[in-house]
């Protein structure tokens, strides 16, 4: 019996190490990669489908200041920069918080093909800027809000899958023990990079609950919604950056229970 005491000593010290290995899990620039590697196609279709479907039937653009060059975010990362009538083919994909270093940045990042125009042939620009520099001629405040809805959803869903955890001293980290003994938190927010609230919930056993409010990046509000095990149920509230009612939808248990309004003039 004696003569087998090191090797079953050898073979517990193994199973504890590999458990311990497990408990800490990937560091956070492991996860960072893995979240960008797993949102960034996903937020690139998102975009690329609110674009298609715009109304206006115009592409967003926005200006790098720094060289005055037009940037033109055109379908499926395709892009084009325009400066002193040179036209120059491009690039682009989105960058999501959490996303460098941690930090919370929602970028969409523009790479020119050649040229010199760009600093590095790139141009990093929040995407609320995207969105709110675009409003009513290529997006709608119903698209800026149902990006950055979707992409708290997919945020959340890879979190899930992965039993993660954010918080602002440790950034996304992984959580094992918080999820095997049903002791996550369930209060969801989530904040711009100027510190104002995005979206405040509460979720239950992975599914959106009761009221969830949603804000614009200058902190009014845009949406108010409400859930029952995951599924709307409730009339959700469309607001614009004014702060006017654009729209209230009635749903029940996810589907369209009533009569959609729309709007005109806050009437």
């Amino acid at each position: 019996m004696r003569k087998h005491l090191p090797f079953v000593f050898l073979i517990a010290v193994a199973i504890a190490i590999i458990i311990l290995f497990y408990l800490k899990g990937p560091d956070h620039k492991e996860l960072k990669n893995e979240w960008f590697q797993y949102s960034n196609g996903l937020l690139k279709s998102k975009l690329t489908q609110l674009i298609q479907k715009s109304k206006y039937n115009k592409y967003p653009s926005l200006i790098d200041h720094a060289s005055n060059t037009k940037l033109i975010y055109k379908y499926n990362g395709d892009g084009t920069s325009y400066h002193n009538r040179i036209d120059r083919d491009g690039n682009w994909w989105i960058q999501h918080s959490p996303s460098a270093n941690g930090k919370l940045s929602n970028e969409i990042v523009f790479k020119q093909s050649g040229g010199y125009q760009l600093d590095n042939n790139l141009n990093f620009s929040k995407i609320t800027d995207l969105f709110e520099k675009n409003l009513h001629i290529a997006f709608d405040e119903e698209d800026y809000i149902g990006y950055f809805r979707y992409a708290d959803s997919l945020r959340m869903a890879f979190m899930i899958k992965n039993k993660l955890l954010w918080s602002d001293s440790k950034g996304m980290h992984f959580a094992f023990v918080e999820y095997v003994t049903n002791s996550t938190p369930s209060s969801w927010q989530w904040i711009y990079e100027n510190g104002n609230i995005m979206v405040k919930g509460i979720y239950e056993n992975g599914k959106r609950e009761n009221e969830w409010n949603w804000y614009f990046s200058n902190g009014s509000l845009a949406l108010t919604e409400y859930y029952n095990i995951g599924l709307l149920n409730g009339t959700s509230v469309y607001y614009s950056l004014k702060g006017e009612i654009l729209k209230k939808i009635p749903y029940e248990y996810g589907k369209l229970n009533g009569i959609r309004k729309i709007y005109k003039d806050n009437k």
